[in-house]
């Protein structure tokens, strides 16, 4: 039944991935003329900066490609992009691939350039194709790439790595406003949460405002209930307890529900998170073996296994778009506290007329705590979710 459930799911998921794969969001973008559009990006919270963007005014709208050539600026869930024409760093950025040499390696690219801070003073970021950060400032209608390369060195008989941060000259050039600026800039690093602080900093000096900031990703907490219906399925492999291994339990569904909490990672659109949930889950098993000799000598054993537990499960997830809605495939571990325990025996022997009857623990010696696997597959819209999952565990 699990796996059926499964397959209808995914046979949904992806009939409707077919039909849409975008995301698109309120925005407006500004023309070269200065004019305003109002309508819809398909935004996707890029890691790379992009260099076109897909635009229309309305849903029923005709959508358009749109490049850093045909409009100045776009905005779309609080974030600001430019269009511009900018000298980007191209060097290798991993340790075993540098250079010797200091001079950086750059190219011309035509991109948007994300806006992290804008006012008398202005910060702009482009991450290129090669994952290499590229910060600039601002003079007049000028963008600046701020210069910063990691190179090798020849030191004795080893090679160490060197940095040419000529940005710190730049920068403490154009923040010239705030006489502190200099100290701010002795161990400054050329990364984004570092430069923000320090024009962040700047503004405080000199009690002048940011006209825009932006927003720094924070990670986000969702809280909610679950509730559901559980499969469950108890299997023996034993040569020592036929009467176990040959019981003949049948499935036991049983309610399942209780609390998440899924704490969703900044950046890349959303699209993980870590997923705690605090479960009550339930079981019952009746089972039935009968050792047959002949009429007259024959056992009948009958078993029950019934257990609650408290689960506590972590999770996860990875979700990917599609219009307003999301699918998501999740995976981790489950640890079960048992709450309650049913685990009992009754043994009745027929040999010639008598019978006897025995009872107590189908198992001596049982585990309250039990660990496991779970994988999951679901679809988010809106507040709501629904999800197939499938769970091992070494039982009791």
């Amino acid at each position: 039944m699990i796996r059926k459930i499964l397959f209808i799911i995914v046979l949904l998921l992806l009939s409707r991935a077919g039909f849409s794969q975008k995301n698109f969001k309120p925005a407006y973008v500004i023309k070269s003329n200065g004019d305003t559009l109002r309508g819809l990006i398909d935004y996707r919270k890029w890691h790379k900066n992009p260099d076109k963007v897909t635009f229309k005014e309305a849903d029923d709208k005709a959508a358009n490609i749109l490049t850093p050539l045909d409009i100045e600026e776009f905005v779309v869930e609080g974030e600001i992009y430019i269009g511009a024409v900018v000298d980007a760093e191209y060097s290798p950025s991993k340790v075993e691939q540098l250079d010797n040499k200091s001079d950086l390696n750059i190219k011309r690219d035509t991109v948007f350039v994300r806006v992290l801070v804008r006012g008398n003073k202005s910060l702009y970021h482009y991450k290129n194709p090669v994952n290499n950060d590229n910060f600039y400032i601002r003079w007049g209608d000028k963008l600046e790439l701020l210069k910063f390369k990691l190179f090798t060195s020849a030191q004795g008989d080893k090679s160490v790595v060197r940095e040419n941060r000529t940005y710190v000259a730049q920068l403490i050039n154009y923040l010239d406003g705030c006489p502190d600026i200099s100290a701010k800039t002795k161990d400054l690093k050329y990364n984004l949460k570092s430069l923000v602080k320090l024009f962040e900093f700047y503004y405080d000096c000199t009690g002048a405002a940011p006209v825009y900031e932006k927003k720094r990703d924070k990670l986000t907490l969702d809280i909610g209930l679950m509730a559901g219906m559980s499969i469950s399925n108890l299997k023996f492999t034993s040569s020592s307890y036929p009467h176990l291994v040959n019981a003949g339990y049948a499935p036991s569904t049983n309610f399942t529900g209780g609390l998440f909490f899924d704490f969703v990672m900044p950046g890349n659109q959303g699209k993980w998170s870590v997923t705690g949930e605090f479960l009550y889950t339930s079981y019952q098993f009746d089972g039935s073996y009968e050792d047959f000799v002949n009429d007259q000598q024959y056992n009948i054993t009958e078993t029950e296994f019934a257990y609650s537990y408290l689960k506590i499960n972590i999770l996860l997830r990875y979700k990917y778009p599609i219009g307003k809605a999301f699918i998501y495939i999740n995976g981790g571990l489950s640890n079960g506290f048992a709450l309650s325990e049913t685990n009992y025996k009754k043994r009745t022997q027929y040999l010639y007329g008598e019978t006897t009857v025995t009872e107590g623990k189908a198992l001596e010696d049982t585990r309250k705590y039990e660990q496991g696997f779970i994988v999951g597959l679901g679809t988010k819209f809106s507040r709501f979710s629904i999800e197939a999952r499938f769970e091992g565990s070494n039982g009791m």
